[in-house]
C-alpha cells in the first residue's frame, strides 16, 4: 500500500492472534468525525423478514415481492407503490422458496415447489400459477392448489433417497432453448453408510441439484449438480462434492454457469453445464468467498453474483464466468440475502435483507449500471 492505513476485517464470530505487521510506519492521517459513508440504499416497502424474489413483468412493471407482500415500481425501479397482499396460494414468495419469473415468451409464472415431506415420500410437487395482467391477478391463486401437473411417480427413481429433503434456492433459469431449471440443496448425513469414495470432497454431508423442465414446467425431473472424474471412472460413477449448501445459475446461451454456496471451502465453488443442466462438469473453486448469494447476466453479457463477505459485495464477470474481478463492497448490511432484477439495459436492482433479531429492518436496495470497468450507483 501506499498510503492508508492497515485494517483487519472477518465475518461472523472471529478473533486475530499474533498480528505481525512489517514496514516503516508513519503518522496516520488525522480521523475526521464527519466523514460519511457514502449511502446509495434506498426502500422499497418490503421487510427483510424474507428473501425476496423479482421480475420484469411483460408490461415492463418492475415487481419484488417478499413473504405475502408484492410491490411494483413503474420507472424502472426509481419509485415503488404501497405494498399489496398476495393472494393466499402465493404466500410466501422468495427465491428461498416459490420464486416470481417471467420467461422469455412472457409468461408470469411463480414455481412453486413442496417437498417430498410436505406431498408424498417418493416426489416433491412442483407446479406453476400464472398471471396474464403482468401481476395484478393471478390464476386459481386463492388456494395452494398446483396448476400443473404434480411430479409423477414414474420419475420416482430420479430423487435422491439422500439428501431426503432437498430446499429451493435462488431463482429460475432459462436456457436459449427454453428449459427452465432451478436449484435446490440438502443435508445428507448419512456419511458413513453412503457417501466412501476418497474422490468426494466434503465433511460435513451437504449436496446440491437442479430440477429441469424441457416442457414449459409440465414435468420436472432432478440432476445433480458436480460430475468428477477420476482415472478409470466416468462423470456421475461417484457422489459429487458434499462441501455444496445453496446453488445459484445463470444461462450463457444453451450453458449454464452455477456458483454454490461452500461449508468448509475457503472460496465459493463453480460448477458448468454446456446442454442445459442435463450434464454437469466437475466443480472448481471460484476466486472469491461468498455466503448466500444472487446472480444476473445482464443484457451485455456480463455476470454478477453479490454476497456476503466482505460485508456485502458484488463480483463481475465479463468473460462468462470465466474469470471475476476483485468484487466491489456495496454496503455494510450484517445478514442478507436478496435478489438481482435488470431493469433497463446493464442496469441492475440490487436488493438484500437487512435483518435484525426480529425482522423489523426493511429491504434494502440499490441501481447499479454495469460497465466495462465496474459497477457504479444509478442516482434516482
Amino acid at each position: 500500500y501506499k498510503s492508508g492505513c492497515l485494517g483487519l476485517a472477518g465475518h461472523g464470530w472471529y478473533w486475530f492472534r499474533n498480528v505481525r505487521i512489517w514496514g516503516t510506519p508513519v503518522a496516520p492521517p488525522a480521523w475526521s468525525d464527519d466523514a460519511q459513508l457514502q449511502a446509495d440504499t434506498f426502500s422499497v416497502g418490503l421487510s427483510s423478514r424474507s428473501m425476496p424474489t423479482g421480475a420484469v413483468a411483460p408490461n415492463g412493471d418492475v415487481l419484488l415481492a417478499g413473504s405475502g407482500q408484492m410491490v411494483r415500481s413503474q420507472d424502472k425501479g426509481r419509485t415503488w407503490s404501497e405494498p399489496v397482499e398476495l393472494p393466499l396460494g402465493l404466500q410466501p414468495l422468495g427465491d428461498y422458496g416459490d420464486t416470481l419469473f417471467c420467461t422469455s415468451d412472457g409468461r408470469l409464472i411463480v414455481v412453486k415447489y413442496r417437498a417430498r415431506a410436505e406431498h408424498h415420500p417418493l416426489v416433491p410437487a412442483i407446479s406453476i400459477t400464472e398471471s396474464t395482467d403482468s401481476g395484478y391477478t393471478w390464476l386459481h391463486a386463492d388456494t395452494d392448489t398446483y396448476l400443473t401437473h404434480i411430479v409423477g411417480e414414474v420419475a420416482a427413481e430420479g430423487w435422491p433417497e439422500l439428501p431426503a429433503t432437498l430446499h429451493p434456492y435462488g431463482p429460475m433459469v432459462e436456457t436459449e432453448d427454453g428449459t427452465l431449471l432451478r436449484f435446490l440443496y440438502g443435508g445428507a448425513k448419512d456419511k458413513e453408510a453412503t457417501f466412501t469414495d476418497v474422490q468426494t470432497w466434503g465433511s460435513v454431508h451437504c449436496k446440491a441439484y437442479a430440477v429441469r423442465s424441457t416442457d414449459a414446467g409440465v414435468s420436472w425431473s432432478p440432476v445433480e449438480l458436480d460430475w468428477p472424474a477420476w482415472t478409470g471412472a466416468e462423470r456421475g460413477d461417484f457422489p459429487g462434492s458434499l462441501d455444496f449448501t445453496e446453488p445459484t445459475g445463470v444461462a450463457i446461451g444453451n450453458a449454464v454457469t452455477v456458483l454454490i454456496r461452500p461449508i468448509y471451502s475457503p472460496m465459493m465453488w463453480q460448477c458448468w453445464s454446456h446442454d442445459g443442466g442435463a450434464t454437469w462438469d466437475a466443480a472448481v473453486r471460484a476466486t472469491f468467498p461468498g455466503y448466500a448469494q444472487s446472480m444476473i447476466r445482464t443484457s451485455s453479457g456480463a455476470i454478477l453474483c453479490a454476497h456476503r463477505f466482505p460485508h456485502y459485495s458484488i463480483n463481475v464477470s465479463y468473460d462468462d464466468g470465466l474469470n471475476w474481478d476483485a468484487g466491489t463492497v456495496i454496503d455494510y448490511s450484517a445478514w442478507a440475502m436478496g435478489c438481482m432484477v435488470e431493469v433497463e439495459p446493464d442496469v441492475v436492482l440490487c436488493t438484500y435483507m437487512n435483518r435484525d433479531g426480529e425482522h423489523k429492518e426493511p429491504l434494502l436496495a440499490q441501481l447499479i449500471r454495469v460497465t466495462p470497468d465496474g459497477i457504479y450507483p444509478v442516482e434516482r
